[in-house]
């Protein structure tokens, strides 16, 4: 599996680009900013693969504008060199949210053009094929109502392990903020354990910002739900 991690943008989102490295086919999760930072990599990856990569999904974990500001300028792009694919996905719950990103911007002086539709709104556990990718939605509520972790299953063919990309839910040895609109500290706590302290110990965790952790560590040391 080939997985490149880098933060973006003033608030350092962490934005993922994940590519099956039989098919070429892919995902971007939370491209919240420098799109041609992110279209650069998109380059890089694909000289290194020797084949063209199909972009299928833009997933988001939830709709601040530190993970959706770039996602307009990154379809965009994508579907004028490639053709096809980026299907913006997002939490129902979401939508509102999504749909005020102009306005979340203009709260910080920065500017920002009206968000693309969204294509595909989250349903629960379920479950998207990205080549040899799987992916499973876990809705998480707390730091916004429509906020989800995406799991990335095992799979041994393709070198891929057990991956939680948890948004601004869960972050290492700390949870998401629950004082913006939309935000809940007993939902947030509820989620996290409920829906995120059942998976394997070993299961690694991308938070949205900041350095990765596992599930076990965090259940036995995240102050906020040990």
């Amino acid at each position: 599996m080939i997985n490149v991690s880098f933060p973006v943008g003033a608030f350092q989102c962490n934005c993922h680009i994940l590519v099956c490295p039989l098919t070429g086919d892919g995902v971007i999760i939370d491209p919240g900013d420098e799109p041609h930072k992110i279209q650069q990599l998109l380059a890089e990856i694909e000289s290194n693969l020797g084949k063209p990569i199909s972009i299928q999904y833009l997933f988001h974990t939830h709709a601040h504008f530190d993970h959706i500001g770039a996602t307009r300028s990154v379809k965009e792009s994508i579907l004028q060199n490639r053709g096809a694919g980026a299907a913006i996905c997002l939490h129902r719950q979401d939508k509102r949210l999504y749909g005020f990103l102009r306005l979340q911007g203009a709260v910080l002086l920065r500017r920002y053009k009206k968000p693309l539709p969204v294509d595909h709104f989250y349903e629960d556990d379920e479950e998207f094929f990205v080549g040899r990718l799987k992916f499973s939605i876990r809705h998480t509520p707390g730091h916004t109502a429509g906020s989800v972790c995406l799991l990335l299953h095992e799979n041994s063919e393709i070198q891929c392990p057990e991956i939680l990309f948890s948004g601004d839910t869960l972050f290492y040895r700390g949870v998401g903020r629950t004082d913006l609109p939309g935000g809940s500290a007993e939902t947030l706590i509820k989620s996290v354990r409920q829906r995120l302290f059942v998976l394997e110990d070993d299961t690694v965790v991308y938070p949205g910002h900041g350095g990765k952790t596992f599930i076990g560590y965090e259940r036995r040391n995240n102050p906020f739900v040990s």
